[in-house]
Formats: structure tokens, sequence, C-alpha cells
């Protein structure tokens, strides 16, 4: 692969992939059917565990291995495209987090630091598990947010059941966390709890359209 992988046809980048969790083994037929089953890299990348496993050939490790190389793709793709955007809308913050919670099978929580532009400047995951459960640290939060200089943070969760409403525990801890970042001075715009496709801004964009009116 001396040219890199563009040199490649897409079934011999799948086998060149599954070469690591298959050692010294042709994976040329496994490569194939990927393709046939899937149509192409993207899609195979992008398939679920299960739909993985269906593939004959593919064991439980080549199939966390294939989900983990889409999923750190799909993240490095999505921030990078992110961090050279502007965002003064809300519709465009939720279409942002729907890409970077897409394919997550289990409950994640994020920190979006913005400047006075409305230009993402942190984006950082800070918690795994349902939000109430998951370790959120609200010293931790303003510590990120101050350290970048931030005007203005948003946290989002998902709902992998695919039902967007937020808990009770959702706003009991959204109000906690909303009023350590008063205090210090580092307002919380909004917090989206986001489920497949959709999303639901606690604060009802509120505190997100006077910062748009003002950017």
């Amino acid at each position: 692969m001396n040219n890199g992988i563009e040199s490649l046809f897409e079934h011999e980048q799948l086998e060149f992939l599954l070469s690591y969790s298959i050692p010294r083994k042709d994976t040329n037929v496994l490569g194939h059917r990927l393709i046939d089953r899937f149509g192409s890299v993207e899609k195979a990348l992008e398939a679920s565990i299960d739909d993985l496993l269906m593939v004959d050939g593919i064991g439980e490790y080549s199939a966390i291995q294939i989900k983990f190389i889409g999923d750190l793709y799909r993240q490095l793709r999505v921030s990078e495209a992110a961090r050279t955007e502007s965002y003064r809308s809300i519709d465009k913050l939720g279409r942002l987090l729907c890409a970077i919670f897409k394919g997550k099978g289990r409950e994640h929580v994020y920190l979006l630091a913005f400047n006075g532009k409305m230009e993402l400047i942190r984006l950082e995951s800070i918690g795994i598990g349902s939000f109430s459960s998951a370790y959120v640290s609200s010293k931790a939060i303003v510590e990120i947010a101050i350290g970048c200089r931030a005007s203005g943070i948003i946290i989002a969760h998902n709902h992998p059941s695919g039902v967007c409403f937020p808990s009770g525990d959702d706003i009991a801890l959204t109000k906690e966390i909303e009023y350590m970042c008063n205090n210090m001075g580092v307002p919380l715009l909004e917090h989206l709890v986001v489920a497949d496709n959709d999303y639901w801004p606690i604060f009802d964009g509120k505190k997100l359209k006077n910062m748009f009116e003002h950017c």
C-alpha cells in the first residue's frame, strides 16, 4: 500500500483492515462479501455490529473493529467540519448534534464551547452513560469553558431509545449545571437532548436566540 489507501479498490481497503483482526488468513473474500452486502466501504463502516455479524466469516472481534473505525472516522469528520462553521441557528446546531450522536448505542454527554461569534472552539465528550448516571462534573465543565475562554457553552446528550423528550433528572441536573455556570460567569446557552434525527432544547432556545442577536 505504498501509494496510499486511495490506490486500493474498496474490497481491498476492507481486506487490509481485516488483516489486523484476522491475521495469517486471506481476507480478500471477506472484503468482497462486505461490499456485496453493504454496497460500499462507507456503508460497511456505518453498519451495526449485528448487521456485520450476518456476513459469513465476520466474527465479533472483526465486527467491533469495523464499527470502531467507522465511529472514529465519523467523529473526526464531524469535528473537522464543525470547527469551520458559525452556528447562528438552533437548527444548524441540531443537525451537527444529530451527526455527532449518529450510531451511538449508549448515552453520551458532550460539551460544546463557543466564542462570541458562535464559532465552535471546543467539542469534548464529558461522560458516557445516562445523563443522570454518568459522572458529569459541573466544576469540570466550567474549567473547560474558562480554559478555552468560551463566551457560552452548550451541553448535549443522546437518548438511544429514540425518544428525545428530557426526563425529570435531565432537567434537574441541567439546572444544577446552569447555576454553577452562572456563578462563574460562563452562560449555559442550552442543553439539547438528541434522539435519531430529532432534538429537544430544554431552554426552548430562548438563551440561544438572545446570543444569536448579539453575535
